[in-house]
């Protein structure tokens, strides 16, 4: 069983605006070229004053603003203690990474492993996990608990709240004390994010490594949404009744890790989703009910068919960066209305 803890840094694009800028161009702007001309028409007496400037006399310098650097980049640091080998999750991070039109969010990513369920089934209290037989020793939940905290202490937002830090803490230190086969991603700040998986038995020895595949990248994906915890109207919409975020956030992450674990086959993983989608419509129609991830990228398709969206804005990321899926397909749009009604006509 392994333990690592390694930092996936994004690069900004302010570093890559101050990496040009230090390397310069072989473009000429239109200013080098009227400097240039200038030059070239100086007549004689010019170009020897010019030669024989003093050379005691400082160059004058042009000042120019660095770039701002973001406040904290971007990175996914992984805390290994499962029998999934490192090399393997982090390659599913980079995957999904390399989808991303741009990348904000600052994410842990705890996955270990949990034994056989406890009989009669028991919930871990203020979780959605079930407890399940502990395979982790106190060191090594020690140890892991140590670098979730140093994690949490570095992060700009959690930094400032010794007692929400303690509060976490405490929460996953359960999760890990009881088994839990944690599924998750939790949004601790704006741009803070934890991913939680607790890999069962059935996951380990059972099913294919795929299904663990699809299960990493879909909280992934939700670590990387950019518009999850935006507050005033978003939020308000979001948590009407009718709200179209539920299907829409879920969707897209079961959208995404499907695309990927069939090699972004698109027709192959149109048919994987309505197969998906017919076998949670037998348990009941709403999109706001059982199964909201695989109805709701069964509905995304149909948006995709429609014109309303794209392909491409599943993918990078960009459908949720700005509340789109409240502002421009909430449902006060007729188009959607008749999404939530056909989505299932496939």
């Amino acid at each position: 069983m392994s333990r690592m803890r390694r930092v996936v840094q994004a690069m900004s694009l302010t570093m890559i605006i101050a990496l040009l800028c230090a390397c310069g161009s072989g473009e000429k702007t239109t200013s080098d070229q009227s400097e240039d001309q200038a030059s070239s028409q100086a007549s004689p007496d010019e170009v020897t004053a010019t030669q024989e400037s003093d050379p005691t006399q400082p160059e004058e310098k042009t000042v120019v603003d660095e770039p701002k650097e973001p406040q904290q980049s971007p990175s996914v640091t992984l805390l290994n203690a499962s029998s999934v080998e490192d090399d393997v999750l982090l390659s599913w991070v980079d995957l999904a990474e390399q989808q991303m039109d741009t990348r904000v969010s600052n994410v842990l990513m705890l996955v270990y492993d949990v034994g056989e369920p406890i009989e009669p089934p028991q919930e871990i209290p203020e979780t959605e996990a079930s407890v399940h037989e502990r395979i982790l020793d106190d060191g090594q939940i020690d140890s892991l608990m140590a670098d979730f905290e140093a994690w949490l202490e570095a992060d700009e937002c959690m930094s400032t709240d010794a007692g929400y830090r303690a509060e976490e803490s405490m929460i996953y230190r359960r999760y890990l004390e009881e088994g839990g086969d944690a599924s998750h991603m939790r949004a601790l700040c704006p741009q803070t994010r934890v991913v939680g998986i607790g890999l069962t038995d059935s996951l380990r020895n059972e099913e294919p490594a795929s299904v663990t595949e699809l299960l990493v990248l879909h909280e992934l994906y939700h670590a990387f949404q950019q518009d999850l915890e935006e507050e005033g109207e978003c939020r308000a919409a979001g948590d009407a009744e009718d709200s179209t975020t539920r299907w829409m956030v879920e969707g897209g992450a079961h959208y995404f890790s499907t695309m990927l674990v069939n090699d972004l086959d698109q027709e192959e993983a149109r048919q994987v989703i309505y197969e998906q989608a017919r076998q949670s419509l037998n348990e009941s129609e709403g999109l706001r009910e059982e199964a909201p991830d695989r109805k709701g990228a069964a509905a995304l398709l149909l948006m995709i068919d429609k014109g309303m969206t794209t392909h491409e804005s599943v993918m990078d990321g960009s459908l949720f960066h700005e509340c789109a899926r409240e502002f421009q397909f909430g449902n006060s749009n007729p188009e959607i209305s008749l999404v939530e009604q056909e989505w299932s006509h496939f």
